[in-house]
């Protein structure tokens, strides 16, 4: 059985980034940061993600190593701290000083190391 290759698709429509507004993972507008994108594509609902700031702020279970791995270091008691890579996504996400197409061409490389083998960005 082969295994399905993982794509990530960002809506530039419903994507918060550059600091334009607050970077939640999902907002009560409906906005979503890169990793809201992500949190969604992992399985995690929307009312889980909701005014959440930073994957850390998820309570996570054990059965969630999908979600945990590359995304969330020391996990104890359900939450962890983010990882580099994580902060460096969202760094790059709300950076003002630089431009949609700049932000796509270096999020891209980062978000492929979450284990996604395509990211598209539509809309």
């Amino acid at each position: 059985m082969p295994i399905k290759k993982r794509v990530l698709t960002i809506d530039r429509k419903k994507w918060a980034r550059g600091g334009k507004e607050p970077a939640y993972l999902l907002s009560g507008k409906g906005k979503m940061c890169c990793l809201g994108f992500d949190a969604r594509a992992c399985g995690l609902s929307k009312e889980r993600i909701l005014m959440q700031m930073e994957p850390c702020e998820i309570e996570v279970s054990p059965d969630e190593k999908h979600y945990i791995t590359k995304r969330l270091i020391s996990v104890i008691n359900g939450y962890g701290s983010n990882s580099k890579l994580i902060d460096d996504l969202m760094s790059l996400n709300d950076n003002p000083d630089i431009g949609d197409s700049e932000r796509e061409e270096r999020l891209t490389p980062l978000l492929k190391k979450l284990g996604y083998a395509e990211v598209h960005f539509v809309n």
